[in-house]
């Protein structure tokens, strides 16, 4: 791998952060999927399917400046481990 952009892969930490986000975020988007493909479903409505999606997309709008505040006070490990923790919960 003496492609540039896969120098950081060379690090143990990034390759188990990197492999981590892909199954995670590879989770939520198959849940986001399934869960507007549901509501189409079952109400045949785009309105529905709309604000369904808005709902799920609200949160990152209303903790991502005090989201950026945490992050600056407090170990990052934490962080995302709280975060991921509390994601999969929800997701359940």
């Amino acid at each position: 791998m003496n492609i540039p952009a896969f120098r950081s892969f060379r690090h143990r930490n990034y390759r188990l952060f990197f492999w981590g986000q892909l199954g995670s975020l590879t989770g939520t988007w198959m849940q986001s999927t399934a869960q507007g493909w549901l509501v189409y479903r079952l109400t045949g409505s785009s309105f529905w399917l709309g604000l369904v999606s808005f709902c799920a997309l609200l949160p990152v709008l209303l903790f991502s400046l005090a989201g950026g505040a945490l992050a600056d006070r407090f170990p990052k490990r934490a962080i995302l481990l709280a975060v991921q923790t509390a994601a999969m919960i929800q997701a359940a």
